[in-house]
C-alpha cells in the first residue's frame, strides 16, 4: 500500500490494474463483464453496429452521443470499456471501429481529475497499454483525433462510411446539434452521479474539473515520470500519423 492510501483507494487501484490486465482478452473480459452487467450492450459482439473506443476523457461520451442522436434507428454501439478487447473483437467480427485519441497530457490529467485514486504514472501506463496493444490492428479502424471529433465529427463518420462501406448518418456540428449533444451528456451524468461529484465527472468542460486538472498538469513535467511520459507521447504521435484527417 502506498503511503497515505486508504483501503478504498488501494482497492480501486488494484481493480484498475486487474481490469487492464484482462482487458487484452475478449474471451476473458466479456464473459466477466456480461455476468455482472447482463443488460448493458457496451461490449463488442457480432451484433454490434459500431465500436467507438479510446482512452478515458478522449471525447468518448461526445462521440457516442453525437453518433447515436443522428441515426435513423437505434444502434448497438460498443463503447466506454476503454480496453483493447473492444477493438480486438471488432476486428474479429468485422465491425466498424473508431479509435479516439487525445494527447496524453490532456487525456491523463482529465482522467485523474475524474479518478483521483490513481497516480499519474499509473494512468500514463494505462494510456500506453491501450494504444500499444491495439497498434497491430491499425489497418482495421479509423483513428479520430480529439480536436477533429469535438469540432468536425461529420468528417469522422464520413471516413468510417468510406473505409467500411457503411451508410451511417453524419452528425453535422451546428450550434443546435452541439448544444443538444452537450445537454444529453449532462442529463446522463445528472441521473447517475452524486451532485457533489457532478462538476468533476461530467464529460463536458467544467470549471471544477479544469481546476483539478491544473494540479496534475503541473505533475506532468516531473522528471520522475519522464520515461513513461515519453512512451505515451510517442504512441500518441504514432496514432496521429495513422489518422486520415488533416488537423
Amino acid at each position: 500500500m502506498f503511503s497515505g492510501d486508504s483501503i478504498r483507494d488501494t482497492f480501486f487501484r488494484f481493480r484498475y490494474h486487474l481490469r487492464n490486465r484482462i482487458g487484452h482478452f475478449p474471451s476473458v473480459y466479456f464473459p466477466l463483464y456480461n455476468l455482472i452487467h447482463p443488460r448493458t450492450p457496451h461490449c463488442t459482439s457480432r451484433k454490434s453496429d459500431i465500436v467507438i473506443e479510446g482512452f478515458p476523457r478522449s471525447a468518448n461520451s461526445f462521440a457516442v452521443t453525437a453518433f447515436a442522436m443522428v441515426q435513423k434507428k437505434p444502434m448497438r454501439i460498443a463503447h466506454h470499456r476503454h480496453l483493447p478487447a473492444q477493438i480486438i473483437a471488432a476486428v474479429k467480427y468485422c465491425v466498424p471501429a473508431i479509435v479516439l485519441v487525445r494527447n496524453p497530457k490532456d487525456a491523463v490529467s482529465s482522467f485523474l481529475a475524474y479518478n483521483r485514486y490513481l497516480r499519474i504514472d499509473e494512468a500514463l501506463r494505462g494510456y500506453v497499454y491501450f494504444y500499444d496493444t491495439i497498434d497491430s490492428y491499425r489497418d482495421h479502424f479509423v483513428v479520430a483525433p480529439f480536436d477533429v471529433v469535438v469540432s468536425e465529427f461529420d468528417r469522422v463518420i464520413r471516413k468510417v462510411n468510406e473505409v467500411f462501406t457503411t451508410s451511417f448518418e453524419e452528425f453535422v456540428p451546428t450550434e443546435e446539434n452541439m448544444k443538444k449533444c452537450r445537454e444529453m451528456i449532462k442529463k446522463y451524468y445528472r441521473e447517475r452521479v452524486d451532485s457533489k461529484e457532478y462538476e468533476s465527472q461530467v464529460a463536458v468542460p467544467s470549471q471544477a474539473r479544469e481546476k483539478l486538472k491544473s494540479v496534475f498538469l503541473e505533475d506532468f513535467s516531473s522528471s520522475q515520470i519522464l520515461s513513461i511520459r515519453s512512451q505515451a507521447e510517442d504512441i500518441y504521435s504514432k496514432f496521429i500519423s495513422y489518422s486520415l484527417f488533416d488537423n
